[in-house]
């Protein structure tokens, strides 16, 4: 996320898209999973929006539905994603579910303060979402490379057959 003349600005609209795509990708194979998880971060979400509004956000984080949440690992990130990538105003607590989850501080991104603010922790999930979409192109790139590596691997062994031992 940017910010513009004051104004949070959402991440860009194909980090958005890629979110959503995988999301609904998933949960067109493994509708319980998405199911189970969508259960548990309603009663994740109900919990932090009924804090009073001078808890910090990282309130959150010591409930146990976080800690229900964070049970069921990295498998759900792409969940999470989604879900900052889609509605960061309702959402935005999921970055310190992201965080938890993510081992390769790399991965996390760099918040710009300690979070203690909504505005903060809205422009760090944009930065989640992008962060998110950018690994994900580089690791759709990497395997188009190994494709291409493995295809002529199979041509050069190919042809050794033809040509015979030289």
């Amino acid at each position: 996320m940017t910010e513009i003349d004051g104004q949070i600005v959402s991440p860009m609209r194909a980090a958005i898209e890629a979110a959503d795509n995988v999301y609904h990708t998933v949960q067109g194979t493994f509708p319980e999973a998405v199911a189970v998880f969508e259960s548990k971060w309603t009663a994740f979400q109900a919990v932090c929006h009924a804090l009073p509004a001078s808890a910090s956000p990282r309130e959150c984080t010591r409930t146990d539905e976080f800690e229900t949440l964070r049970k069921q690992g990295p498998k759900i990130l792409a969940f999470v994603v989604f879900k900052l990538a889609t509605d960061v105003d309702q959402n935005s607590h999921g970055a310190f579910l992201f965080n938890a989850l993510v081992n390769d501080p790399q991965y996390r991104g760099v918040p710009g303060d300690d979070l203690t603010s909504t505005e903060a922790l809205q422009r760090y999930c944009g930065q989640i979402v992008e962060l998110s979409f950018q690994l994900n192109k580089v690791y759709e790139e990497r395997v188009k490379l190994w494709k291409e590596y493995c295809t002529l691997q199979e041509h050069m062994l190919l042809w050794r057959r033809i040509l015979g031992p030289t």
